[in-house]
Order: C-alpha cells, then sequence, then structure tokens
C-alpha cells in the first residue's frame, strides 16, 4: 500500500521503537492493516466458506498488548463508502482478487497446495460482516474506534496531526505523504520501526532545500493511489527531477525534459507537459 519503495528510501529517517516507549500514549490503529493480516491465518477458510474467529482473536491480542502497556488504543476503519477519486485503482483491485480466487479454484482441483494457499491470500476481501464482527469486540472491551468517511488513512494523519493521536500504527506509507506527525511500521506486537515527520529530511542529506511539499511532489511523480507513475520513473528519478526545478509548480514544468523520456499525457485537473 502506498507509494511503491519508499519506506525502503526512509531508512535513514527511521528509527526503532518499543513498546515501552509507548506507555502513556494515544496510538491511532490502522484497521484494513490488522484485519488483513488476521486473515492471512486463515486465507484457506474464508475461501472455503468456513466460519473463522481467528482474525478476531488476532486484532484483539494486539489491542490487549497495548492496553497492558497503559496504551490506549483509538482504531480507525475504513469507510463503506468507495473514494470516487480512486475508482479505478478500487475496481482493478477488486479485480485482481476475483481473478486470484478463480486461480485459486483450480490450483483445488489440481491439488496444488502451494499456489492454493497463494492464491487465496491474494484474494481476500474484508468483508462488512468481518468489520462488525471486530467493532463488537473492541465495544466489548471498552475500545473507542471510528469510521471514516471513505478511507482510513487521511483521517489517521488529521488525527496525527491535530494531536488527537499520539502515534499511528500502520504499514501504508501513505500516512507520510499525508503529513502524519509519528508513524510507527512493522509493529510486531513490541518493536517497530519509528518515522517521525520533522525527520524525512534525513534521508536527503543532497537536497539542501528540501521541503514537505517538494517531499510530496516527489512521491506523487514517482505514483500514487490516485495517479500512476510516469513510466520508467520512481522515487530516484522523481527526487532528482524535484531538486532541478524551483519552487513554483513544478507540474507547470517540462517534465519531459528532465526527466528524458516520452510526453506524458496529464488529466484535464494538470497542465500537459510536452517534450
Amino acid at each position: 500500500m502506498g507509494i511503491t519503495g519508499l519506506l525502503p528510501e526512509l531508512k535513514k529517517s527511521t528509527e526503532p521503537i518499543n513498546i515501552e516507549d509507548m506507555t502513556g500514549t494515544v496510538v491511532a490503529i490502522d484497521a484494513s492493516c490488522w484485519l488483513h493480516s488476521g486473515l492471512i491465518g486463515c486465507a484457506k477458510e474464508v475461501f472455503l466458506g468456513r466460519p473463522v474467529d481467528s482474525y478476531i482473536r488476532y486484532f484483539m491480542g494486539r489491542i490487549e498488548i497495548l492496553l497492558r502497556n497503559g496504551v490506549t488504543p483509538l482504531v480507525v476503519f475504513d469507510g463503506r463508502n468507495p473514494l470516487p477519486a480512486k475508482a479505478e485503482l478500487t475496481a482493478k483491485r477488486k479485480q485482481d482478487r476475483q481473478k486470484a480466487r478463480t486461480f485459486a479454484r483450480f490450483a483445488l482441483m489440481e491439488k496444488n497446495t502451494t499456489r492454493f494457499d497463494r492464491n487465496c491470500q491474494d484474494g481476500l476481501e474484508v468483508k462488512p460482516e468481518m468489520v462488525d464482527n471486530v467493532i463488537k469486540a473492541l465495544k466489548d472491551r471498552g475500545v473507542d474506534y471510528l469510521m471514516a468517511p471513505y478511507e482510513a488513512d487521511p483521517q489517521l494523519a488529521f488525527m496525527s496531526m491535530s494531536g488527537a493521536a499520539d502515534y499511528v500504527i500502520t504499514e501504508d506509507s501513505d500516512l507520510l505523504v499525508y503529513g502524519a506527525k509519528k508513524v510507527i511500521y512493522k509493529w510486531d506486537g513490541h518493536d517497530g520501526q519509528l518515522i517521525l515527520h520533522h525527520h524525512l529530511y534525513r534521508s536527503y542529506p543532497d537536497f539542501p532545500q528540501f521541503t514537505f511539499e517538494k517531499f510530496q511532489h516527489m512521491c506523487i511523480i514517482s505514483g500514487c493511489d490516485y495517479l500512476g507513475s510516469i513510466e520508467s520513473i520512481g522515487l530516484k528519478r522523481a527526487a532528482t527531477f524535484v531538486k532541478s526545478v524551483g519552487d513554483g509548480d513544478i507540474f507547470k514544468t517540462r517534465l519531459t525534459k528532465h526527466l528524458k523520456t516520452r510526453a506524458v499525457t496529464q488529466t484535464p485537473q494538470h497542465p500537459t507537459t510536452t517534450t
């Protein structure tokens, strides 16, 4: 999820964090990450239509770890309404999951267990009733939660930026692009990797005019959920381009001249870039 390759790119901005460091804080949880991780372990059963509750135990097990260590969790779920700006990507992901489930049926008939397991995982879909089951467990435990209007990540970022949450736990790098202040990745129940908003510059020591806005531009040019990447342009080339332009509107700059690639067809909301 998020910007491809961004987290490895931010290695110099990353530091370790453990559960003891989080004691006495409010931590916002990206529910979709824990739901998906919990479902991975029972993907075959879900595919076969068998009743499962292990994903609930997984989710609540992590909640209990936080509570035992004096951390106040605040769980944020994706909204039930699809985000119009991501309609194309949402449709593609749905199609990919459907294909994976079709391949899983073939693998099952062929008794190819390795391929069956992989396809079951690739075809996983978090159903509304699964979300409802976790919400019920949270209510029973007295844990606060909320459902975002659309996707959870901008809601989580807002909570971080407004001070409603001290940390955010997620696996989605988009949180950094939205401006979240303290984001924890790869949390295993004790240890995780923390990226601080005000330390992003550390990963770009040769970029003296680094600003958060330029960081956002770099990520968008490399490709995000709302706009596909320019052919053969990843984070490194996008960073090189952003360094080379001034502080004006970089999307009015001659992208193809700087990136040495073919002309770009842009959306009606953006100026056309030509060679």
